[in-house]
């Protein structure tokens, strides 16, 4: 390419250089809210899996074991933490 057509390109180009930006933004925007779509639908998916697992007709007995030394500020949220959980036949022993 001989520079007299590199010239007259490159003028274009700087002429119209905001709307190709915006363009290419849009191009961008565009593309992950569409993979912002599919994650979503494959999050909701997974979830609803998730909650239907299994029910088991025996759930065996599950111990948790804390060894704490010095953990006073944080053995609460320790203990809010555990009896949060959703199991049926569990105990926790500090």
């Amino acid at each position: 390419m001989s520079f007299s057509r590199i010239r007259p390109l490159n003028q274009v180009l700087n002429r119209h250089a905001g709307k190709i930006l915006l363009a290419g933004l849009a191009l961008v925007a565009a593309h992950n809210w569409r993979q912002w779509q599919n994650d979503r639908a494959l999050a909701e998916r997974l979830r609803a899996e998730q909650l239907a697992l299994p029910q088991l007709a025996h759930t065996p007995r599950v111990s948790a074991l804390v060894a704490a030394w010095n953990e006073a500020e944080h053995i609460a949220a320790h203990i809010e933490s555990f009896l949060a959980l959703d199991y049926p036949n569990s105990e926790l022993i500090l």
